[in-house]
């Protein structure tokens, strides 16, 4: 049975030494005193490959394109999300959808830079997408539109097998603000 003072310097050591993602293995109860504690480099969280990502890209840009009036517009990106978070999706389209189903606005996202992964866990990942947001509207002489652009995050989680978007948020921080920040969450 390893000593206090080998178990003191074994917690010491896993405590220090999890921030560098290295697993640390402490003797087993019927070991000799003298058996060391062994230390091996830990498995690396798996990355989410570039093709993968390239896709969520194109699904996440699929979502948020649409043309006011035209329900297929927005209905092709039903096949990239789980059915909850479609229902999320459109739930946050509540007011803005017509009797038909289709937007009463014209949007485009378009990205300002690379996607970035901000987290993972339990097998989704989230990620990050940076970029502009432009909404446009008519107005009342349905002559003119009314249109405004924000710089926006979209944030998605994803997973499964196939990759599903499991929830999509947008954050906007205004159309003069700049970058939105990218948060980790």
């Amino acid at each position: 049975m390893p000593t206090f003072k080998q178990l003191t310097l074994a917690f010491a050591l896993a405590t220090a030494l999890m921030a560098s993602s290295v697993a640390v293995a402490l003797p087993q109860n019927d070991a000799p005193a003298s058996s060391p504690v062994s230390i091996q480099p830990a498995a690396a969280p798996s990355a989410m490959d570039q093709a993968t990502i390239d896709a969520v890209q194109k699904a996440v840009i699929r979502a948020l394109d649409c043309d006011e009036g035209d329900a297929a517009s927005l209905m092709d990106a039903q096949g990239d999300f789980t059915p909850e978070a479609w229902k999320q999706f459109m739930n946050h389209m509540d007011g803005f959808i017509d009797d038909k189903g289709a937007p009463m606005f014209s949007e485009d996202f378009v990205l300002s830079g690379s996607p970035v992964i901000t987290g993972q866990k339990n097998g989704v990942t989230r990620l990050a997408f940076p970029g502009t947001l432009k909404q446009s509207t008519p107005l009342l002489d349905k002559n003119r539109r009314a249109s405004t652009t924000y710089s926006a995050v979209i944030y998605v989680e994803v997973g499964g097998s196939p990759v599903k978007i499991q929830s999509l948020e947008q954050t906007t921080c205004g159309s003069n603000a700049g970058p939105c920040p990218i948060l980790s969450r």
